[in-house]
């Protein structure tokens, strides 16, 4: 999956977009994610 930015911290970003764990079959719904909660947890650029 690719997201691009749009350079606004605030823009609600992969609004209700679920994520899955393949080992536990966890999944992670996003809600209220910006981008720049994103740019804060990524992990090597």
């Amino acid at each position: 999956m690719e997201y691009f930015v749009c350079s606004d911290d605030s823009a609600v970003a992969l609004q209700n977009i679920g994520i899955k764990c393949d080992r536990c079959k966890r999944v992670m719904i996003l809600k209220k994610y910006s981008e720049g909660m994103m740019k804060e947890h990524t992990i090597q650029g």
